[in-house]
């Protein structure tokens, strides 16, 4: 050009610094040329937590990050937001600007926990999003228990479950605290050394060796609460049972000219209290002779002696008439689908005159 000099002319869009490199012959230089940003216009505001759940002890933080976009949505750089909190909250980095990722993080500090609403505006925009503090040290105001696993075997391996649930005053869940277990013996509690979760929940498994309800209480924090749970008997089966007939009978007969007093004993292994003894009464050759059934349930008392006595029956063993009969019982129990019976014991009815030496029947 004129003088020498050659004038070229650089456009760009984007802030930037450029190295503009010229050469002629052997000759050559290089010099930065400069582009201011224009003022773009942000037209989106977005506001993420990035970084939740600390502390409200004033110095452990949130994390909250602010990004605006243009309306071709590209980063839009150098801006500023402005930051609103509740009382007891506290915005770190605050007067920075936004990067070239369009982006300002700040940090947030509390001394109040739970939901801290924080809202963001810039040029215009607004927008919100929620942080969480946690509490340093919650005070457990409810306590509840609750059975969701029942009726397991009582055999010292199959497992109740218990949930208890911890609460605050204003019924959210309190976590890491411990509940201290209470059960009767022959009970025991396992997981009984947990702390509740981010529910508020400890969950414990019961087993048990001893059959019914089993009354559960949970103490934390100078709460106590109970549930009740059930165990089912375990069941190991039981013998065939054995029947012994003592009367004042001779030789295997009844006399039924006068009332005769019968007593059954029954003896059987694995006797238990809940079962159902029937003694059974049946004629063989005498249709005047009627049949009959008597029913019993098996007690405490009865499976301390493993003994148990039927009678005596006077009134059934009055009838006039002479025969074969014969006796046994059955054992049911409602865990059992099959019940089992004795062997069966004969006797004979005879008839004498009164007053006379005459008799009916065998001798």
């Amino acid at each position: 050009g004129e003088n020498g000099v050659a004038t070229v002319t650089l456009t760009s869009t984007r802030a930037q610094t450029v190295p503009v490199s010229v050469q002629s012959g052997s000759a050559s230089a290089t010099q930065n040329a400069h582009f201011t940003a224009t003022d773009v216009v942000a037209s989106h505001l977005v506001l993420s937590v990035t970084k939740d759940n600390a502390l409200a002890d004033g110095s452990s933080d949130d994390t909250v990050v602010a990004t605006l976009t243009d309306s071709n949505d590209r980063p839009v750089s150098g801006k500023k937001v402005s930051w609103t909190v509740p009382v007891g909250v506290t915005v770190k980095g605050g007067d920075a600007v936004s990067d070239s990722s369009g982006k300002i993080t700040v940090q947030l500090l509390s001394t109040v926990s739970g939901d801290v609403k924080v809202s963001g505006a810039s040029g215009g925009l607004t927008a919100e999003t929620t942080a969480h503090f946690t509490a340093t040290d919650v005070v457990v105001s409810h306590l509840a228990l609750s059975v969701t696993k029942d009726n397991a075997l009582a055999d010292g391996s199959a497992t109740d479950t218990v949930v208890a649930t911890l609460t605050d005053s204003n019924d959210r869940p309190v976590t890491g605290k411990k509940v201290s277990w209470t059960v009767p013996s022959g009970v025991a509690v396992k997981g009984g050394d947990a702390v509740s979760d981010s529910s508020g929940k400890v969950t414990v498994q019961l087993t048990s060796t001893v059959s019914g309800d089993v009354k559960v209480s949970g103490a934390s924090g100078g709460l106590t609460a109970e549930a009740t749970a059930h165990f089912s008997e375990a069941d190991d089966g039981f013998g065939s049972p054995n029947l012994t007939v003592k009367s004042a009978a001779q030789k295997g007969w009844f006399n039924t000219l006068s009332t005769q007093k019968a007593t059954f004993i029954v003896t059987y292994s694995g006797i238990k209290t809940g079962d159902d003894v029937t003694l059974h009464f049946k004629s063989l050759n005498n249709q005047n002779i009627a049949d009959f059934t008597k029913g019993y349930t098996v007690n405490s008392s009865d499976v301390k002696k493993g003994t148990i006595t039927l009678g005596p029956y006077p009134s059934d063993f009055t009838e006039k008439q002479y025969g074969l009969v014969e006796f046994w019982v059955s054992v049911e129990r409602s865990s059992v689908e099959n019940s089992k019976d004795s062997d069966v014991v004969t006797f004979q009815y005879r008839v004498c005159v009164a007053g006379s030496s005459e008799c009916y029947g065998p001798d």
